[in-house]
């Protein structure tokens, strides 16, 4: 179950807006298992003066499975009618976030300065300095960029000077030198036929010979794009790139099409080329449909993928990055996916549910999703919710794929959730079944399954040979929420507020041929003091106890909360003592160290996660 939250505070005439953003997810991992939850928690601020000058700020920090990690951004903007100045600093850690941050820039600082000035209608110049600098290694690439641009109705010419220079990072010190390149940039774009065409050329060349081995090689890219009907639009593209470590040629051309309401329809053609592994050409296309059926149900459906036409079908394709971002490095898989979901609304009830298949030549995965959520009455809500995932890794020999890995990953819940408005009691109880399993061999120390972690809960360490490893577990919680009404002045008011959270768990657990069975015991207790409408302080203690081998483990420690917004608080606490525990991760913070977390009313963090996750 996913959770989010936003809130803003306008102030000082809309001048001054802060923000605050709390999000929680599910996810699954190696180490944690299927209940490992992710949580991020922001702070963000933007303060606009006189109409021309703007200054943002943000900051956060998520925690997972391993070190809290953290993230900022300062940034300094003014136009007016003649000039654009932007100076900004950006800061990323290496495993920041839920996921939805670019991979390129992970585990990097950039500083830099963007300024343009308008010389006349038509022509404009604009100059760029930056600083890409890896955290916790003296690599960097710094950059340099003075340009001119052109425009015209229907037409657009950029003509520029850039220099690249990038730093080794420690582990390369001693094996290659610093390398720097200057390179001649040009570019145009052309519209047509009123609009309809649209034909874009751009091209890089070094002056001197160090552009041969630079993170930005010289290239050349040529496009088009032209609307045949104001549904269909037919798109191609071709680019090249050369350096001393590959050579790589890139052809895609295709069409985009919205045949009708609900439906969207793509494919694209493609031709690929790099020195060391030769050539291959592939096929890309797309095609979704949602159709309502009735006022109660909506059916969608979709198919996309990629085949081979020619060539090696698993390529590994490095294309050219933009200034401040490495090299994009991809590894290619034919592949047909196919979904189909179904939305039902009557009433009290809510059904969804979802089937995914997809059908790779590195891996086959299938999936199901069912939930639904039947309102009780007033404050009082029942759901169910269910997830199936099954992976397979392909082998180049069907012989083989019995020894290939295999995971599968099966959970099962049923929540029901209690608090009518008035009441200062609130109730939460949740039963659960989840079941996770992996098969597969070692290669080398490595399991061939290292890939597939999102599919499942279990982590395998044999020495040698093929992996059965299995874990089911029967989950039940329930936790209790008690806010006392006070008075100020006149005014109801609720300033403290206590929970008590109970929960037991079954394993059956069995690793190699050995059982792991056992109970375990987890209770919770929380306090909290609110300081007024928006900052409260309190603590948090949880205890585990395993009747199995008697052992017991503590997490302690105080927190203070933010309400950013009405019903909602951001968490942030500390645990001097603590313990990890998968299952138990979306119910209590009992990591110990720093952690953020997000608090809102039951029915809606149950409203959010009841309805099968969409």
């Amino acid at each position: 179950m996913d959770r989010g939250l936003r809130g803003e505070l306008l102030v000082a005439d809309s001048k001054l807006r802060l923000g605050a953003t709390a999000i929680s997810e599910a996810g699954q991992s190696p180490d944690a298992g299927s209940a490992a939850r992710t949580t991020l928690a922001g702070l963000d601020a933007r303060l606009a003066l006189d109409g021309t000058l703007e200054v943002r700020a943000e900051t956060a920090l998520s925690s997972g499975t391993g070190p809290s990690q953290f993230a900022y951004l300062l940034e300094i903007e003014r136009h007016d009618s003649r000039s654009d100045v932007l100076a900004y600093i950006r800061s990323i850690d290496g495993q920041f976030g839920l996921g939805q941050a670019s991979i390129p820039e992970l585990g990097r600082r950039k500083l830099g300065l963007d300024g343009r000035l308008a010389l006349g209608s038509n022509l404009s110049v604009s100059a760029s300095l930056a600083r890409d600098v890896t955290l916790g290694e003296p690599a960097r690439r710094d950059l340099m960029q003075l340009r001119g641009t052109w425009q015209a109705p229907g037409l657009e010419l950029r003509l520029g000077l850039a220099r690249y220079a990038d730093t080794p990072g420690q582990e390369q010190i001693g094996q290659e030198q610093s390398s720097a390149v200057t390179l001649i940039e040009a570019g145009a774009t052309r519209r047509l036929l009123d609009n309809r065409l649209e034909l874009t050329a751009t091209g890089a060349i070094a002056l001197g010979d160090g552009g041969s081995s630079s993170w930005q090689p010289p290239r050349y890219r040529a496009g088009m794009r032209y609307a045949v009907t104001s549904s269909v639009r037919l798109v191609a593209d071709y680019e090249m790139s050369r350096s001393d470590d590959s050579e790589t040629r890139t052809l895609r051309a295709g069409f985009e099409v919205a045949p009708w309401s609900g439906a969207r329809v793509t494919s694209v053609l493609g031709r690929e080329q790099v020195t060391e592994q030769g050539k291959r050409v592939f096929a890309a296309y797309g095609l979704a449909q949602s159709v309502p059926v009735g006022k109660r149900l909506t059916i969608d459906a979709s198919i996309d993928g990629s085949r081979k036409v020619g060539g090696d079908a698993q390529v590994t394709v490095a294309r050219t990055g933009i200034a401040g971002t490495a090299t994009a490095t991809s590894r290619v898989e034919d592949f047909t996916a196919y979904t189909l979901g179904a939305n039902w609304r009557s009433g009290r009830w809510s059904v969804s549910s979802r089937a995914e298949l997809r059908e790779g030549s590195a891996m086959a995965r299938k999936g199901l999703a069912l939930g639904a959520v039947r309102q009780l009455g007033e404050g009082s809500i029942v759901g169910f919710n269910m997830t199936l995932t099954d992976a397979r890794e392909r082998s180049a020999r069907q012989a083989e794929d019995d020894r290939r890995t295999h995971t599968r990953s099966v959970n099962a819940a049923l929540s029901l959730a209690h608090r009518p408005d008035a009441s200062r009691f609130a109730l939460l109880a949740k039963a659960e079944l989840r079941s996770d399993m992996l098969r597969g061999e070692e290669i080398s120390g490595e399991w061939n399954g290292a890939g597939i972690g999102s599919a499942t809960a279990v982590t395998a360490n044999a020495a040698s040979g093929t992996v059965d490893a299995r874990s089911t577990r029967l989950l039940g919680a329930v936790s209790a929420n008690f806010t006392p009404q006070g008075r100020d002045g006149e005014a109801l008011v609720q300033r403290q507020e206590f929970v008590l959270f109970l929960a037991a768990r079954y394993g059956f657990d069995r690793y190699e041929g050995y059982g792991l069975q056992g109970t375990s015991l987890v209770a919770g207790a929380d306090v909290r003091i609110g300081l007024g409408e928006r900052v409260e302080v309190g603590a948090a203690g949880t205890v585990r106890r395993s009747l199995r081998d008697g052992t017991s483990a503590f997490a302690l420690g105080p927190q203070i909360g933010i309400a950013p917004a009405r019903n909602a608080m951001v968490v942030i606490g500390y645990n001097a003592t603590g313990f990890r525990d998968r299952d138990f991760a979306e119910n209590r913070n009992t990591r110990k160290g720093l952690f953020a977390s997000v608090k809102l009313k039951f029915e809606s963090a149950m409203l959010a996660g009841l309805g099968g996750g969409r």
